[in-house]
Protein backbone atom coordinates (compact mmCIF):
# COMPACT_ATOMS: atom_id res chain seq x y z
CA UNK A 1 0.00 0.00 0.00
CA UNK A 2 1.07 3.28 -0.94
CA UNK A 3 0.35 5.46 2.49
CA UNK A 4 1.65 8.72 0.71
CA UNK A 5 -2.29 8.63 -0.53
CA UNK A 6 -3.63 8.75 2.62
CA UNK A 7 -1.03 11.11 3.95
CA UNK A 8 -1.83 13.79 1.65
CA UNK A 9 -5.62 13.22 1.98
CA UNK A 10 -5.17 13.93 5.29
CA UNK A 11 -2.93 16.98 5.33
CA UNK A 12 -5.65 18.27 3.11
CA UNK A 13 -8.06 17.42 5.82
CA UNK A 14 -5.98 19.35 8.20
CA UNK A 15 -6.10 22.73 5.93
CA UNK A 16 -9.53 22.15 5.17
CA UNK A 17 -10.29 22.25 8.80
CA UNK A 18 -8.60 25.30 9.58
CA UNK A 19 -10.80 26.97 6.70
CA UNK A 20 -13.85 25.16 7.94
CA UNK A 21 -13.47 26.97 11.19
CA UNK A 22 -13.27 30.48 9.98
CA UNK A 23 -16.62 30.26 8.26
CA UNK A 24 -17.88 28.25 11.32
CA UNK A 25 -18.98 25.39 9.69
CA UNK A 26 -18.57 21.50 10.24
CA UNK A 27 -19.64 19.30 7.81
CA UNK A 28 -20.77 15.36 8.47
CA UNK A 29 -18.49 12.73 9.20
CA UNK A 30 -17.31 10.40 7.11
CA UNK A 31 -15.78 7.19 8.57
CA UNK A 32 -12.80 5.07 6.50
CA UNK A 33 -11.35 1.76 7.78
CA UNK A 34 -8.35 0.99 6.17
CA UNK A 35 -6.17 -2.51 5.97
CA UNK A 36 -2.54 -1.16 6.67
CA UNK A 37 0.23 -2.84 8.15
CA UNK A 38 1.29 -1.62 11.81
CA UNK A 39 4.56 -0.47 10.25
CA UNK A 40 2.73 1.84 7.32
CA UNK A 41 0.23 2.91 9.95
CA UNK A 42 3.08 4.46 12.20
CA UNK A 43 4.73 5.23 9.42
CA UNK A 44 1.39 7.68 8.23
CA UNK A 45 1.14 8.66 12.37
CA UNK A 46 5.09 10.06 12.29
CA UNK A 47 4.62 11.77 8.85
CA UNK A 48 1.41 14.09 9.63
CA UNK A 49 3.56 14.78 13.46
CA UNK A 50 0.40 13.53 15.04
CA UNK A 51 2.36 12.66 18.01
CA UNK A 52 3.42 16.57 18.52
CA UNK A 53 0.24 18.08 16.66
CA UNK A 54 -3.29 17.74 18.44
CA UNK A 55 -5.84 17.69 15.26
CA UNK A 56 -9.16 16.88 16.67
CA UNK A 57 -10.47 16.25 12.92
CA UNK A 58 -9.21 14.36 11.32
CA UNK A 59 -8.51 11.60 13.60
CA UNK A 60 -6.65 8.51 13.12
CA UNK A 61 -6.84 5.23 15.33
CA UNK A 62 -5.25 1.64 14.52
CA UNK A 63 -6.41 -2.05 15.69
CA UNK A 64 -3.10 -3.90 15.16
CA UNK A 65 -5.68 -7.33 15.45
CA UNK A 66 -7.24 -6.87 12.84
CA UNK A 67 -4.88 -4.59 10.98
CA UNK A 68 -7.37 -1.81 10.21
CA UNK A 69 -6.80 1.70 10.02
CA UNK A 70 -9.76 3.99 11.07
CA UNK A 71 -9.79 7.56 9.70
CA UNK A 72 -12.64 9.81 11.26
CA UNK A 73 -12.80 12.79 8.60
CA UNK A 74 -14.93 14.94 10.80
CA UNK A 75 -17.74 15.18 13.63
CA UNK A 76 -21.45 14.21 12.37
CA UNK A 77 -23.16 16.28 15.47
CA UNK A 78 -24.11 12.71 16.23
CA UNK A 79 -21.23 11.16 18.36
CA UNK A 80 -20.65 13.76 20.44
CA UNK A 81 -23.56 15.06 21.98
CA UNK A 82 -24.25 11.55 23.07
CA UNK A 83 -20.84 10.89 24.27
CA UNK A 84 -21.59 13.99 26.60
CA UNK A 85 -24.58 12.53 28.11
CA UNK A 86 -22.61 10.05 30.48
CA UNK A 87 -19.87 12.73 31.08
CA UNK A 88 -22.55 15.47 32.14
CA UNK A 89 -24.64 12.84 34.34
CA UNK A 90 -21.33 11.59 35.43
CA UNK A 91 -20.17 14.61 37.24
CA UNK A 92 -24.04 14.37 38.96
CA UNK A 93 -24.05 11.15 39.97
CA UNK A 94 -20.26 12.09 41.75
CA UNK A 95 -22.24 14.07 44.71
CA UNK A 96 -23.56 10.66 45.78
CA UNK A 97 -19.98 9.05 45.96
CA UNK A 98 -17.36 9.42 49.23
CA UNK A 99 -15.05 12.45 49.56
CA UNK A 100 -11.80 10.05 48.63
CA UNK A 101 -13.34 8.52 45.68
CA UNK A 102 -14.96 11.61 44.40
CA UNK A 103 -11.33 12.88 43.80
CA UNK A 104 -10.05 9.66 42.37
CA UNK A 105 -12.87 9.10 39.59
CA UNK A 106 -12.94 10.85 36.68
CA UNK A 107 -14.40 10.38 32.48
CA UNK A 108 -12.64 12.73 30.27
CA UNK A 109 -13.79 13.11 26.01
CA UNK A 110 -12.12 11.60 23.10
CA UNK A 111 -8.31 10.66 24.58
CA UNK A 112 -6.22 8.88 22.72
CA UNK A 113 -5.10 5.14 23.97
CA UNK A 114 -2.05 3.78 23.38
CA UNK A 115 -1.60 0.94 26.16
CA UNK A 116 -2.91 -2.20 24.44
CA UNK A 117 -1.50 -5.36 25.37
CA UNK A 118 -1.34 -9.14 23.48
CA UNK A 119 -2.26 -9.14 19.62
CA UNK A 120 -3.77 -5.49 20.20
CA UNK A 121 -0.13 -3.97 21.62
CA UNK A 122 0.26 -2.28 18.72
CA UNK A 123 -3.29 0.17 18.67
CA UNK A 124 -4.16 3.50 18.87
CA UNK A 125 -7.75 4.06 19.61
CA UNK A 126 -9.83 7.44 20.73
CA UNK A 127 -13.25 6.78 22.63
CA UNK A 128 -16.07 8.72 22.09
CA UNK A 129 -15.61 9.20 26.30
CA UNK A 130 -13.36 6.97 28.02
CA UNK A 131 -13.68 6.31 32.54
CA UNK A 132 -10.34 6.68 34.46
CA UNK A 133 -9.71 5.53 37.68
CA UNK A 134 -6.10 6.69 38.68
CA UNK A 135 -5.11 4.76 41.81
CA UNK A 136 -3.56 6.69 44.69
CA UNK A 137 0.03 4.12 44.47
CA UNK A 138 -0.74 2.42 40.65
CA UNK A 139 -0.58 3.80 36.74
CA UNK A 140 -3.34 5.08 35.90
CA UNK A 141 -6.10 2.67 34.86
CA UNK A 142 -9.05 2.79 31.96
CA UNK A 143 -12.18 1.01 33.03
CA UNK A 144 -14.52 1.65 30.79
CA UNK A 145 -14.91 3.14 27.27
CA UNK A 146 -18.03 4.51 25.44
CA UNK A 147 -18.08 3.79 21.74
CA UNK A 148 -20.82 5.76 19.31
CA UNK A 149 -21.34 4.22 15.93
CA UNK A 150 -23.57 6.60 13.34
CA UNK A 151 -24.03 4.02 10.30
CA UNK A 152 -21.62 1.46 11.10
CA UNK A 153 -21.24 -1.98 10.52
CA UNK A 154 -21.85 -3.72 13.48
CA UNK A 155 -19.39 -6.19 13.50
CA UNK A 156 -16.96 -2.98 13.34
CA UNK A 157 -18.45 -1.68 15.78
CA UNK A 158 -17.80 -4.86 17.70
CA UNK A 159 -14.27 -5.30 16.84
CA UNK A 160 -13.57 -1.33 18.65
CA UNK A 161 -15.24 -3.17 21.84
CA UNK A 162 -13.15 -6.50 21.48
CA UNK A 163 -9.48 -4.14 20.92
CA UNK A 164 -11.34 -2.33 24.64
CA UNK A 165 -12.11 -4.94 26.29
CA UNK A 166 -9.47 -7.67 25.13
CA UNK A 167 -6.85 -4.88 24.37
CA UNK A 168 -7.31 -2.74 27.53
CA UNK A 169 -8.63 -5.25 30.39
CA UNK A 170 -11.48 -2.67 30.33
CA UNK A 171 -14.29 -3.25 32.85
CA UNK A 172 -17.21 -2.62 30.45
CA UNK A 173 -18.05 -1.25 27.13
CA UNK A 174 -20.79 1.04 26.46
CA UNK A 175 -21.69 0.82 23.06
CA UNK A 176 -24.73 3.15 21.01
CA UNK A 177 -24.97 2.73 17.62
CA UNK A 178 -27.14 5.15 15.04
CA UNK A 179 -28.70 3.78 12.17
CA UNK A 180 -29.83 6.00 9.31
CA UNK A 181 -31.86 4.20 6.98
CA UNK A 182 -31.74 4.45 3.71
CA UNK A 183 -28.51 5.69 4.00
CA UNK A 184 -27.85 9.29 3.29
CA UNK A 185 -27.35 10.31 -0.23
CA UNK A 186 -27.40 14.30 -1.07
CA UNK A 187 -30.87 15.57 -1.93
CA UNK A 188 -29.05 17.74 -4.85
CA UNK A 189 -27.38 14.77 -6.39
CA UNK A 190 -27.93 14.62 -10.23
CA UNK A 191 -28.65 18.02 -10.24
CA UNK A 192 -26.90 20.82 -12.33
CA UNK A 193 -25.43 23.30 -10.28
CA UNK A 194 -27.67 26.48 -12.43
CA UNK A 195 -30.70 23.90 -10.65
CA UNK A 196 -29.61 23.56 -7.20
CA UNK A 197 -29.61 27.79 -7.71
CA UNK A 198 -33.01 27.68 -8.63
CA UNK A 199 -34.06 25.80 -5.70
CA UNK A 200 -33.12 29.52 -3.85
CA UNK A 201 -31.76 27.97 -0.82
CA UNK A 202 -30.57 29.86 1.96
CA UNK A 203 -27.10 31.90 2.40
CA UNK A 204 -24.74 29.39 4.43
CA UNK A 205 -24.44 31.52 7.11
CA UNK A 206 -28.08 32.16 7.18
CA UNK A 207 -29.16 28.28 8.00
CA UNK A 208 -30.27 27.16 11.27
CA UNK A 209 -31.99 24.24 12.63
CA UNK A 210 -35.18 26.75 12.94
CA UNK A 211 -35.56 25.64 9.28
CA UNK A 212 -35.46 22.35 9.65
CA UNK A 213 -39.01 19.96 10.54
CA UNK A 214 -40.40 16.73 10.52
CA UNK A 215 -41.63 15.15 7.48
CA UNK A 216 -44.48 13.70 9.15
CA UNK A 217 -45.04 14.97 12.54
CA UNK A 218 -46.17 11.98 14.08
CA UNK A 219 -42.48 10.24 13.65
CA UNK A 220 -40.62 12.11 16.23
CA UNK A 221 -37.09 10.17 14.40
CA UNK A 222 -38.36 10.72 11.13
CA UNK A 223 -37.12 11.95 7.55
CA UNK A 224 -36.12 15.60 8.16
CA UNK A 225 -36.90 18.08 5.62
CA UNK A 226 -35.49 22.08 5.01
CA UNK A 227 -37.02 23.47 2.02
CA UNK A 228 -38.73 20.69 0.62
CA UNK A 229 -35.43 18.56 0.33
CA UNK A 230 -34.75 15.62 2.71
CA UNK A 231 -31.35 15.79 4.86
CA UNK A 232 -31.95 12.99 6.88
CA UNK A 233 -33.06 9.84 6.93
CA UNK A 234 -35.21 7.39 9.34
CA UNK A 235 -32.81 6.88 12.29
CA UNK A 236 -33.31 3.75 14.75
CA UNK A 237 -30.50 3.52 18.02
CA UNK A 238 -29.57 1.15 20.32
CA UNK A 239 -27.93 0.37 23.50
CA UNK A 240 -25.82 -2.36 24.46
CA UNK A 241 -23.10 -3.31 27.59
CA UNK A 242 -20.20 -5.47 27.09
CA UNK A 243 -18.08 -6.76 29.95
CA UNK A 244 -15.46 -9.41 29.76
CA UNK A 245 -16.67 -13.43 30.07
CA UNK A 246 -15.69 -13.95 33.60
CA UNK A 247 -13.50 -17.40 32.51
CA UNK A 248 -12.38 -16.62 28.79
CA UNK A 249 -11.72 -12.60 29.41
CA UNK A 250 -13.38 -12.31 25.70
CA UNK A 251 -15.78 -9.61 25.18
CA UNK A 252 -19.21 -10.60 25.83
CA UNK A 253 -22.71 -8.91 25.40
CA UNK A 254 -24.38 -8.70 28.85
CA UNK A 255 -28.14 -8.86 28.34
CA UNK A 256 -30.24 -7.71 25.65
CA UNK A 257 -29.79 -4.79 23.42
CA UNK A 258 -32.02 -1.81 24.27
CA UNK A 259 -33.66 -0.78 21.37
CA UNK A 260 -34.27 3.40 22.60
CA UNK A 261 -35.49 4.78 19.01
CA UNK A 262 -37.01 2.35 16.30
CA UNK A 263 -40.23 0.77 15.46
CA UNK A 264 -41.27 -0.36 19.05
CA UNK A 265 -38.99 2.41 20.92
CA UNK A 266 -42.21 3.10 23.04
CA UNK A 267 -42.48 0.45 25.39
CA UNK A 268 -40.92 1.06 28.48
CA UNK A 269 -37.23 -0.12 29.11
CA UNK A 270 -36.01 -0.74 32.29
CA UNK A 271 -34.16 1.84 34.12
CA UNK A 272 -30.46 1.72 32.37
CA UNK A 273 -28.34 -0.28 35.54
CA UNK A 274 -24.78 0.86 35.41
CA UNK A 275 -23.68 1.59 38.98
CA UNK A 276 -20.31 2.92 39.95
CA UNK A 277 -19.16 -0.53 41.16
CA UNK A 278 -19.34 -1.34 37.14
CA UNK A 279 -16.84 1.20 36.11
CA UNK A 280 -14.49 1.14 39.12
CA UNK A 281 -13.44 -0.81 42.02
CA UNK A 282 -15.78 0.92 45.17
CA UNK A 283 -17.69 -0.83 47.92
CA UNK A 284 -20.81 -0.02 48.02
CA UNK A 285 -20.67 1.43 51.41
CA UNK A 286 -18.74 4.25 49.62
CA UNK A 287 -21.01 5.04 46.88
CA UNK A 288 -20.40 1.74 44.67
CA UNK A 289 -23.91 0.78 44.58
CA UNK A 290 -25.12 4.35 43.35
CA UNK A 291 -26.58 3.99 39.33
CA UNK A 292 -25.50 6.14 37.07
CA UNK A 293 -28.45 8.92 36.49
CA UNK A 294 -28.85 8.56 32.60
CA UNK A 295 -32.05 7.83 31.13
CA UNK A 296 -33.21 6.66 27.58
CA UNK A 297 -35.22 10.46 27.31
CA UNK A 298 -32.10 11.92 27.98
CA UNK A 299 -30.26 10.25 25.28
CA UNK A 300 -33.73 10.43 22.61
CA UNK A 301 -33.49 14.12 23.24
CA UNK A 302 -29.75 14.55 22.79
CA UNK A 303 -30.37 12.78 19.73
CA UNK A 304 -33.27 14.28 18.14
CA UNK A 305 -31.41 17.59 18.57
CA UNK A 306 -28.15 16.67 16.40
CA UNK A 307 -30.41 15.58 13.98
CA UNK A 308 -31.34 19.12 13.53
CA UNK A 309 -27.75 20.04 13.83
CA UNK A 310 -27.01 17.43 11.15
CA UNK A 311 -29.32 18.24 8.53
CA UNK A 312 -27.72 21.85 8.49
CA UNK A 313 -24.76 20.79 8.37
CA UNK A 314 -25.84 18.40 5.46
CA UNK A 315 -26.72 21.67 3.76
CA UNK A 316 -24.00 23.80 4.98
CA UNK A 317 -21.52 21.02 2.95
CA UNK A 318 -23.42 20.88 -0.44
CA UNK A 319 -23.60 24.93 -0.20
CA UNK A 320 -20.00 25.36 -0.19
CA UNK A 321 -19.08 22.74 -2.11
CA UNK A 322 -21.34 24.14 -5.32
CA UNK A 323 -19.55 28.04 -4.06
CA UNK A 324 -16.24 26.15 -4.36
CA UNK A 325 -17.05 24.55 -8.21
CA UNK A 326 -19.02 28.20 -8.68
CA UNK A 327 -15.87 30.26 -8.01
CA UNK A 328 -13.74 27.41 -9.56
CA UNK A 329 -15.53 28.22 -12.95
CA UNK A 330 -15.24 32.06 -12.49
CA UNK A 331 -11.16 31.62 -12.17
CA UNK A 332 -9.54 32.63 -15.45
CA UNK A 333 -7.11 29.82 -14.67
CA UNK A 334 -9.60 27.01 -14.07
CA UNK A 335 -9.47 24.60 -16.78
CA UNK A 336 -12.98 21.98 -17.24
Amino acid sequence: MDIRIYEQMLQEGFSAQRERRAMNFTPICSRERVPMSPKDFWKLYEALNLGEIDYQWPSLSYNSHSSIAIIDWMSSGVHEPLAATFIEQFGVAKAFLSPANRKQLAIVGAQEVGSFQGSYQSSSKEPDALFVYPPPNGPISYTCAVEVGFSERYEDLVEDIRLWIEGARMRMVILINVDEAPRYRCPTYGLQDDEIEDLELPAIRALNTSMVSLEDKTDRFGPLQMHGLTWVNKMNAFLEIWKPDGITGEAKQEGDRKVFVGADYMYELAELDIRFSDLYPIADADGGNQRFPVTWEQLRFVLERGRMQLAVRRCCKMLVELKNRTDAIDDPDYIA
